[in-house]
């Protein structure tokens, strides 16, 4: 007759077995069973090439400015002429909540001359400034600040707008500032809100998109930037009710553990990294080398973790007080 204990040890046994029968059968049914169709849809809408994810521009602040420098320069080598850059005035100029006087209306953008248009990159260090220089009254000057993940530093912004008011006398030239991020937000700062015009890469894509599709344009430049708007609608936007979302939302309900497994088990560099290092003829390499690069010091090896390998030297253990830790890190107590 089996214990207590005996009892408790085989069914944890059997659920264990269980456990990882589950989890198996939901990686099997998400990959070639009943959830394979949804799991392979989304793989083929994400697989498709983008250069821009390439190149690691997905969350790259400065190649977004370099690209969108190039879209909207009327001179560059794209068929677009100054259709972009006018749409994107549009954008910037829609706003008028803001105190300012310096206004242009959409019809007045409409009919400008943008022939002429400057599109200069870290220019006093504001990522894109737009200059519109005008023979007939004044021209028009647009400083541009883009931001992805991170938020502008403290006093950022109003450095910007105080070098386009002191370089840019108003009575010739109409200012504006926009602010362009992901989620539209504000300036953080409440000066900078009166002038900063917040925009999302929702917005001016949208804009630039509809431009594309009504202008019937062809070659390789149309096909780069729809590249790109597919990259920024797939990457950056994450509109929550598009086919992606509600493909995945849909995976992630009908398969919930066998997604949490996957990622549980997802492949990390620095543990295989650690796992090289750990392996005896690349570790016996690694003391002989520190043994050799120093030989002053004799370096043991103290209190290891799955990701952190550590090292004491012995000779400071013997410093007075330095091995005052409680032991909690790292069973030598070093305070190092």
């Amino acid at each position: 007759m089996l214990n207590s204990s005996q009892h408790k040890s085989e069914q944890l046994a059997k659920d264990v077995e269980k456990t990882y029968k589950n989890k198996k059968n939901e990686i099997e049914n998400l990959l070639v069973g009943a959830g394979a169709e949804d799991f392979l849809d989304l793989e083929t809408r994400l697989q498709k090439f983008c250069p821009f994810e390439a190149i690691g521009m997905v969350r790259a602040e400065i190649r977004h400015a370099h690209f969108l420098s190039f879209l909207l320069n009327p001179k560059a080598s794209h068929p677009f002429q100054d259709k972009l850059l006018k749409v994107f005035l549009q954008a910037v100029f829609s706003e008028d909540s803001l105190s300012q006087d310096n206004q242009l209306s959409m019809i007045e953008i409409h009919l400008m001359d943008c022939s002429n248009a400057i599109i200069l990159r870290e220019k006093s260090r504001i990522d894109l400034l737009i200059e519109i220089e005008s023979n007939a009254g004044k021209g028009v000057v647009v400083a541009v600040e883009i931001k992805v993940d991170a938020s502008e530093s403290k006093g950022q912004l109003n450095k910007y707008r105080s070098y386009i008011e002191s370089h840019y006398p108003s009575k010739k030239w109409v200012h504006r500032f926009a602010f362009l991020t992901l989620d539209r937000r504000d300036a953080l700062e409440e000066t900078d809100k009166e002038y900063w015009v917040p925009l999302s890469f929702e917005e001016v894509i949208g804009r630039f998109d509809q431009v594309v599709e009504n202008s019937k344009l062809e070659g390789r430049a149309v096909d780069l930037y729809q590249d790109y708007s597919t990259m920024i609608r797939r990457r950056l936007m994450q509109a929550k009710d598009s086919e992606i979302a509600i493909l995945s939302k849909r995976i992630w309900k009908r398969h919930r553990q066998a997604l949490e497994t996957l990622i549980e088990y997802q492949p990390n560099l620095q543990d295989e990294l650690i796992e090289w290092v750990l392996e005896k003829e690349n570790w016996e390499k690694l003391m002989s080398d520190l043994k050799n690069k120093l030989p002053q010091f004799t370096i043991e090896t103290d209190t290891s973790t799955q990701k952190i390998l550590r090292f004491k030297v012995a000779e400071w253990q013997e410093i007075k007080g330095f091995s005052t830790g409680d032991g909690t890190w790292v069973d030598s107590k070093s305070l190092v």
